[in-house]
């Protein structure tokens, strides 16, 4: 019989890793849990890009202890689980999961000039130790949030989370950006009046054109100040270039 907890403490890599294989999940898996191990019988999901059905297969034929390992045919630009799906497996008595969470560019994207994997950092909503750890290093320009994620479900704002996550950055020089997308079907002003909230910008996309492509954004007076020292600056530099 094999001792699973034995093998977890070891770190023993994935048949998959071991063997050298890497398929679309070609960039180091980044623990949620800092010093977390696992290790027990792999339940396998290949997914089509940005079509989870194949998790909730996956995780209704799981036992206790197996351990979801989950990836897709192609790169994807939306996450395989969000928080009712890893609490499915949780409940389901699943061990964990391994799935590729990195941030990476897509062949063909159109957009900043410098690979995101560089620029981005990613912190999972409500984790404060996260944030603190994030925005330490003061090298973060801004946090964007919003004020509950929606893309998963619902998963709402612990409380005391937005008062900590103004109080870090703003103690770290940091700007902070409300995406008001979804949530801004609270009311006038979206979750940003209703739980006031206190960003540095607001933001709102496709719910003010109904659908079309069109957004708007605010900011704050003293956002406004770090919005044009920054445009004059980009232009400074282009005509430097020139």
């Amino acid at each position: 019989m094999t001792d699973y907890a034995t093998l977890a403490e070891l770190g023993v890599a994935t048949v998959h890793e071991a063997a050298g294989r890497t398929g679309v999940i070609d960039v180091p898996l980044t623990q949620v849990v800092a010093g977390s191990r696992v290790a027990g019988p792999a339940r396998i999901a290949l997914c089509a890009a940005g079509d989870n059905s194949m998790v909730h297969a996956v995780i209704a034929h799981a036992l206790p202890g197996d351990v979801l390992v989950l990836t897709s045919r192609e790169p994807a630009p939306v996450a395989l689980v969000g928080e009712l799906l890893a609490t499915q497996a949780q409940a389901q008595g699943v061990a964990g999961i391994l799935v590729d969470g990195a941030v990476r560019s897509r062949p063909g994207d159109i957009g900043p000039p410098i690979d995101p994997a560089v620029t981005t950092k990613i912190v999972e909503f409500n984790d404060l130790d996260a944030l603190e750890a994030a925005l330490a290093p003061g090298d973060v320009a801004c946090v964007l949030a919003e004020p509950a994620l929606t893309n998963i479900g619902i998963v709402a704002p612990d409380p005391g989370y937005h008062d900590a996550l103004r109080e870090i950055t703003r103690r770290t020089g940091t700007l902070l950006v409300i995406d008001e997308t979804h949530t801004i079907c609270v009311g006038p002003g979206g979750a940003t009046r209703a739980w006031g909230l206190d960003p540095d910008f607001f933001v709102i996309g496709k719910p003010i054109a109904g659908g079309m492509p069109a957004a708007a954004f605010g900011m704050t007076p003293e956002g406004a100040l770090h919005y044009l020292i920054g445009a004059v600056e980009t232009e400074a530099a282009a005509f430097a270039n020139v």
